[in-house]
This record gives structure tokens, sequence and C-alpha cells, in this order.
């Protein structure tokens, strides 16, 4: 039998995973508790419409992508068959350590909570969309394995940049990236590799965990947190020709989220370890639908506790509409497109 003393402890216990547990669910599943937005565009207005079953800021950003349109497919690489080749951060304990498994699963629910539908991918299937989209494509692949598969990068077999130049949208975190690929048997090392991708060496190699404090403009509208730089790029060391642009922090060198324009496609490099904020900054960029040519129109803020509608007098139609709810919490967000 349990002690008298020992059951108040064990209720209490349960009761607070409770909690944990429907506050992971209210944040997983927006759409349950009546979150949702809507857009227009008709006559130089802009009518939009945000619902919420609670009491909640939002955000309105307008954005011009100069053409580059959204993605059509987002896919995210896992395979356990190819070694990883990333840096497992120091998780308290009692908490699950953010291995590349748990940051794949979360990533999954982050995006859909912004109204990304994703699949995980692996090699295989990664070598065939690439393959398949090397006449022309839009999808986005985010790989955090710090290690491209071997099938599509070795140095030599460079299909990834032939994907990206057709226009694809790749997203990459976890080490530095086109120094590393991965085969069957381990980890190999391709010298110079950064060069591949960027056109010069330009990444912070550093193995201390650089942290950047300056924000760029985009950093507090669009709610970023991840403020580390390590494996992050250096805009200004990036060939003249290349379009790029920042986001997020900078400590006069490196950027935390860099925005880089490959051909018709774009590839998108986060610093940092793995972590909860540059997790949440990673749906955020994918979400929002930003690139390298993307101009901030206006931005509109607000609260709502039920249903909020306004028009705007918007000269210009905006490309597209990323709205969110939370702010740096947040609960849902979902980017619609107008041309």
């Amino acid at each position: 039998m349990i002690p008298k003393n020992n059951r108040f402890i064990i209720v209490l216990a349960v009761a607070i995973i409770a909690i944990v547990v429907i506050g992971e669910v209210a944040i997983y599943c927006g759409n349950g508790l009546g979150f949702d937005a809507k857009a227009t565009y008709n006559d130089n207005h802009l009518d939009y419409e945000i619902s919420s079953g609670g009491s909640k800021d939002y955000s309105v950003l307008l954005f011009d992508d100069d053409g580059f349109g959204l993605s059509e497919n987002c896919y995210i690489y896992f395979d356990q068959r190819y070694p990883s080749n990333y840096e497992i951060p120091v998780i308290p304990i009692g908490a699950r350590t953010l291995d590349q498994e748990y940051y794949v699963q979360q990533l999954v629910k982050s995006l859909e909570n912004r109204g990304v539908e994703s699949k995980i991918i692996d090699a295989d299937k990664m070598e065939s969309i690439m393959n398949n989209g090397l006449i022309g494509n839009s999808d986005s692949i985010i790989v955090i394995s710090g290690a491209f598969p071997s099938n599509v990068y070795d140095g030599t077999n460079n299909l990834v940049l032939s994907w990206i130049e057709a226009g694809g949208r790749l997203y990459w975190l976890g080490n530095v990236i086109g120094d590393y690929y991965a085969d069957l048997n381990g980890i190999k090392t391709v010298e110079g590799g950064v060069s591949n991708f960027l056109g010069a060496d330009c990444v912070n190699h550093s193995e201390d965990k650089d942290f950047a404090y300056e924000e760029y403009e985009l950093c507090e509208k669009m709610c970023l947190m991840n403020d580390h730089v390590k494996y992050a790029v250096s805009p200004s060391q990036l060939p003249l020709d290349v379009i790029h642009k920042e986001i997020g922090f900078n400590d006069g060198t490196y950027s935390s989220i860099t925005l880089i324009g490959l051909g018709k496609g774009m590839l998108c490099i986060l610093g940092g370890e793995y972590s909860n904020n540059q997790r949440s900054d990673l749906a955020q960029v994918v979400a929002s639908g930003i690139n390298h040519r993307s101009i901030l129109i206006d931005e509109y803020k607000g609260s709502v506790n039920g249903t909020v509608k306004n028009s705007l007098d918007i000269l210009t139609c905006p490309d597209n509409a990323y709205i969110f709810l939370g702010g740096y919490y947040l609960v849902y967000g979902k980017c619609i497109q107008f041309n």
C-alpha cells in the first residue's frame, strides 16, 4: 500500500504531466481550438479575417517575393541507414535528448501548426525527387543530418546542386554545408566542400558556440529566436553576383539565417546546434515562404478573441501574406498566396 504522504505526491505528479500533455496538444492541434485565417485582395483592398478560440496577438506580414512563388511540396530527409554528422546538444536530466529523430518528429508538428504538410523521406526517395526535379521544380527539402547521403552529393556527384539550380529550395543545418557526405560505411570529408555550394569558404567553422546579438529587420517581426551562428554563413564573403538575404541575428560577421539564390532555386542555411529555438525558426522560415528576393511590404498587428475582420487600402497587390498567432509562443500560422 502507498503511504498517504506519497499518494499526494503521485497525484500531483500525474496532474502536472496531464497539464503538460494538454499544453502540447493545444500547441500542435491549433485548428481544434478554432484558429483560422483568410485573406483576399481586390481593387486595391486587402481584406483579412482571423479567428481564435482564445485571446491571442496576431501578425500579418505582406511580402513581395519577386515572382519566386511558394513551395509546392515540403520534404524532410531522415534515413537511419546513413550516418549523421551533428553534435547532440546537452539536455538537462529528465528531458529527451534532442537527437535527429526527435528533431524531425517535432519539426513535422511545428510545420503542421503553421499550415505546412511535410513528408519524411529517405535517401532513395530524395534522389528520385531531385532527379525528377531537374527539368524544373518548386519543392523544398530540409536536411538536418549534417551530411548529405552519397547518392545526392559526394563532392563529384552534385545532384543536390543541380536540383537547387533547377528551382529546388534546400534548408540546411547541423554542420558545415558541403564538407561532409555519408555512405553506408561512415562519414567522409570533402575538401573545400563549402565552395561547391557558396563559391567561397564563407561558413563559420569554429567549434565554439558562438552567439549573435544584433537583429536584422525581420527578426522581431517574424518572432525568430535562435541567436547561434556556429556553421552559419558570412554574407559579406559571398561572391558579389550571389543574391542573398539575411534574417535573424548577426554578430557582425555571421548571420543566423541566410537565404541564398542559386540558379532558379534557393539555399537556406541556419546556424547553431540543435535547439528548440532553431527548430521554431526553421518552421517559421519555411511556412512564411520568404526567399532571398523577398521584400516586406507592410506589417499589421493586433489581438483577437473570437473573430476579427479588417480591410486595408493597399495599392500594390502583395504576392503573399503570412499570418500567425501567438508571437514567440506561436499557436497557428498560415501563408496565403495572392499572385
